[in-house]
C-alpha cells in the first residue's frame, strides 16, 4: 500500500505541529509506504531536521504552489461531498501523484484549515472556529493517546533540568499578536525570579534579552542545534508562533502568547495540540494579563517541585530562601 501525503504549507509552525500526526499515522499503519511530497523551500528550510522524520519513507520535492493545494483538497472534497461520504481517512481515494506513479491513497492533509472552513462553509477571511490540531486528529482517525505516544516528534525527553526557554520576539508594526517592548519588560520582570537557567532561543535580532548571568543566549543556533536544550527544558514561554510549536515537537511544555486581537482569553483553539501531553501542559493565552499571571502562576509550581526539596530545612517548617514572592496557597503543606 503506497500512501500520499503533503506537507503543511510555508509556516514552520504548522510543519512542526503537522508532521506528528504523520508520524502517529505510521505508526498506526506500519504496513503502507509513505511519500511525503514536500517543496524545495520548505527541504531547504528543516535541514538537519529531516532526520527526525525518519518514519516517512520518501520524499518528493517538487514545487507546490498554495493554489495547488487548494484545488486538490477541494476537489476530494466536492467528490465526497457528492457522493455523501464524511471527510475522513477511509474515505480518500487513490491517485497519481505529480511523479506520475500511482498511489493507493491521496491524504489532502495540507493547509487544513482552508479545508475545515469549507465542510463548515465559512468565509475565508472568519476568525477561525477550529483548532487545526483537532481537524487533523478527525479526518486521520487518531486518537490523542495515538497521538501522545507519537512524541516527541524531534529527540527524546528522558531528563529535564531546571532550565526555562524563552522565545519573545520584538513588534511587528500595528501587528497586535506580538506585544510592545513594554509589555515584553514585563514577561522578562517574571522570568528572571526563576531560580534555574534561561535559555533565549529567539532567532531574531530584533529585541536582545537584558542582561543577566542566569541567562544563555543560544539565538544563533539552528533547528537541530536547539533539540537537546528543549528536549531538557522544564517549560517554554513565548510568543505564539513557530518557535513556540518547535518546542512543543521536542516534548516541552509550553505557555505562549497569542494576541489580543483574535478576542478569546484561553486559547483552546490555537496553539501546539493535544493541549495535554505526557510531558505537561500546552496554553497558549490571548489576554495579555492572564498571559502574565499563567506565566507567574506556572513558574512558581515549577520552582516549587524542582527547588524547595534541594535547600536545607524546607521540609522541616522553615521558609524557603528563593529569589522569589511565593504565594501561600502555593505552600500549604509548608509551615513557616
Amino acid at each position: 500500500m503506497d500512501w500520499l501525503v503533503f506537507d503543511f504549507g510555508v509556516n514552520y509552525g504548522d510543519n512542526f505541529r503537522g508532521f506528528l500526526f504523520l508520524k502517529a499515522l505510521k505508526r498506526k499503519f506500519p504496513e503502507i509506504r509513505m511519500t511525503c511530497w514536500i517543496t524545495p523551500a520548505l527541504d531547504r528550510g528543516l535541514g538537519g531536521l529531516r532526520k527526525f522524520l525518519a518514519f516517512l519513507d520518501r520524499f518528493l520535492i517538487r514545487e507546490r504552489s498554495p493554489k495547488e493545494t487548494y484545488l486538490l483538497n477541494f476537489s476530494i472534497l466536492k467528490r465526497l461531498l457528492e457522493e455523501n461520504r464524511k471527510f475522513s481517512l477511509e474515505n480518500f481515494p487513490a491517485g497519481c501523484g505529480p511523479d506520475g506513479n500511482h498511489y493507493d491513497k491521496i491524504i489532502p492533509n495540507a493547509e487544513p484549515w482552508i479545508t475545515a472552513k469549507w465542510i463548515r462553509r465559512e468565509a475565508l477571511e472568519a476568525p477561525d472556529s477550529v483548532n487545526q490540531g483537532e481537524f487533523l486528529q478527525e479526518i486521520l482517525n487518531l486518537s490523542t493517546e495515538e497521538l501522545n505516544q507519537a512524541m516527541p516528534l524531534f529527540g527524546r525527553r528522558e531528563k529535564v533540568d531546571d532550565l526555562i526557554a524563552v522565545g519573545l520576539c520584538r513588534p511587528r508594526e500595528r501587528d497586535r499578536k506580538q506585544p510592545s517592548r513594554k509589555k515584553i519588560d514585563q514577561v522578562w520582570e517574571i522570568l528572571l525570579k526563576w531560580p534555574g537557567r534561561i535559555a533565549v532561543l529567539d532567532f531574531q535580532e530584533w529585541y536582545p534579552p537584558p542582561r543577566s548571568p542566569k541567562i544563555e543566549d543560544h539565538r544563533k543556533k539552528s533547528w537541530v542545534e536547539k533539540v537537546p536544550l528543549l528536549n531538557r527544558a522544564s517549560l517554554f514561554v513565548g510568543i505564539d508562533g513557530g518557535l513556540n510549536h518547535f518546542a512543543a515537537a521536542c516534548g516541552c511544555p509550553t505557555l505562549s502568547f497569542f494576541g489580543e486581537r483574535h478576542g478569546t482569553d484561553w486559547g483552546e483553539k490555537v496553539g501546539p495540540y493535544p493541549r495535554e501531553t505526557p510531558f505537561g501542559e500546552h496554553l497558549t493565552v490571548s489576554n495579555f494579563d492572564a498571559f502574565l499571571l499563567a506565566a507567574d502562576r506556572r513558574l512558581k509550581q515549577l520552582a516549587k517541585s524542582k527547588f524547595l526539596s534541594s535547600i536545607p530545612g524546607s521540609g522541616r517548617g522553615i521558609e524557603p530562601s528563593i529569589p522569589w514572592i511565593f504565594d501561600s496557597s502555593l505552600f500549604s503543606e509548608v509551615n513557616p
